[in-house]
């Protein structure tokens, strides 16, 4: 007979990440070629990115373990049975051992005690070290429950969800902060007055929870816990401590939050949506004349001189913040920043943009690490055909800086014809000159 068994995923949703449920054979996939391990007491780490990667990896997540044991201490893990976490270095190569659709950039796997993952960054503020923390979450409340179908889709994925909105400095994993696109996305249902109730969000099936429900069962999971209201916290764990016991059913819930906090559901979901409304978050950023800066992502830039123009709209490519240009001749220079969370050196970066590159079929690639003030960068020039920014197939010469710091990766990019780009050299270093990050401004 065969055996079927529970997929705990993440799956990339324009410029957010999202979780999805489904059903696969039980299969022992293959051993993973090419790669080291690191273990400790709970995780064992196997990865082709080298040892520093995977140590570093380790100590995320046994942080985050410390993290999980300080924020659901009510929720002990009676038996530990240690997780393996394999992190692929292409996503080529995980898609062809697991047979996953190509969206999919992170999976648990209940039966094989097993997390896998890609190297990359997904949408504008996910990381590979966010999916791991959104798997290991799957994990941990399948090591308390002993089996994750015993609660719904919105309290797995909630837990999970939570992650999104994690802090790390020197290494330390903290779930402070609100997962910033989760909260847009409920707040923009609400101020629409389109919003999905507790009652539907209860009783909603795995099949159809799409990333509108990840949003609402990731923001009302950090209410719950952390919301400031006496007494859904712990409605939450007695939920949780019945469903590890019994089967539960949503109305059980209900019983729960009714029981803790004295209140209706309707009057919990009111309080919830007024919640949400209250949190703050930063927006992207904020031009004043040429002068462009994100507290959101810590970096301030300025036009290299007078004759460039500024753009924070319609000039914009992928992941790009402000695009600055000018006419006779023509340059574009641009900065793009993505959450880093723990994950890249600009050494790193260099490497994994050089095979991109060869992708792209560019021509005369160069590559050198350098210093750009106080910081190690990373250094490539090259010319190419541009079909992905400019879009206008002529022939350019670009250069870029790669900079890596423990919140964000940053990419300066020069852009300009082949003929003109040694003589806008000066303008370009002028740029570097007025780009800083947020420790130096």
């Amino acid at each position: 007979m065969k055996r079927f068994f529970l997929i705990y995923g993440i799956v990339v949703f324009s410029h957010f990440i999202s979780g999805i449920h489904g059903q696969n054979e039980e299969k022992n996939f293959p051993e993973f070629p090419g790669s080291v391990e690191e273990s400790s007491e709970k995780w064992c780490v196997r990865t082709d990115l080298g040892v520093e990667a995977a140590r570093r990896y380790l100590k995320l997540l046994d942080s985050l373990t410390d993290e999980y044991k300080e924020i659901f201490s009510q929720m002990k893990i009676e038996r530990w049975e240690r997780i393996d976490v394999w992190i692929y270095k292409k996503r080529k190569d995980m898609e062809r051992t697991y047979q996953i659709g190509e969206r999919v950039i992170g999976m648990y796997f209940p039966h094989l005690k097993r997390i896998i993952s890609h190297q990359g960054f997904f949408g504008s503020d996910g990381t590979t070290a966010q999916v791991l923390a959104h798997e290991a979450m799957h994990a941990l409340l399948h090591l308390y429950l002993g089996d994750l179908r015993k609660v719904p889709v919105w309290v797995s994925e909630g837990i999970a969800v939570m992650t999104e909105g994690m802090t790390i400095k020197g290494g330390d994993v903290k779930l402070t902060r609100v997962p910033r696109d989760r909260l847009l996305r409920v707040r923009s249902d609400i101020e629409a007055k389109n919003t999905i109730s507790l009652k539907d969000l209860f009783s909603v099936l795995s099949r159809e929870f799409d990333a509108r429900y990840y949003a609402y069962a990731g923001m009302f999971v950090y209410f719950l816990v952390k919301g400031g209201l006496n007494g859904t916290k712990e409605a939450l764990f007695d939920y949780l401590q019945t469903a590890k016991e019994n089967e539960v059913k949503a109305e059980d819930f209900e019983k729960a939050l009714s029981t803790r906090t004295g209140k209706s559901l309707k009057e919990v979901e009111g309080l919830f949506f007024k919640w949400v409304m209250q949190q703050k978050f930063e927006y992207s950023g904020k031009a004043v004349g040429t002068k462009y800066r994100s507290d959101l992502m810590e970096f301030s830039v300025d036009a290299p001189t007078k004759d460039w123009k500024i753009n924070i709209d319609s000039m914009l490519a992928k992941d790009e913040y402000v695009v600055y240009w000018r006419r006779n001749p023509y340059g574009r220079f641009s900065v793009s920043a993505v959450s880093n969370l723990y994950a890249y050196t600009a050494a790193e970066l260099l490497n994994i943009r050089e095979d991109q590159l060869k992708d792209l079929g560019a021509r005369n690639v160069k590559r050198w690490m350098g210093n750009m003030g106080k910081k190690e960068a990373a250094f490539v020039e090259y010319d190419y055909e541009d079909k992905d920014v400019l879009k206008d197939g002529k022939p350019y010469r670009v250069r870029e800086i790669w900079l890596s710091t423990e919140r964000g990766v940053y990419k300066l990019r020069f852009q300009a014809e082949e003929m003109d780009f040694l003589d806008m050299e000066k303008e370009f270093r002028e740029a570097e000159r007025k780009f800083e990050l947020g420790e130096n401004r």
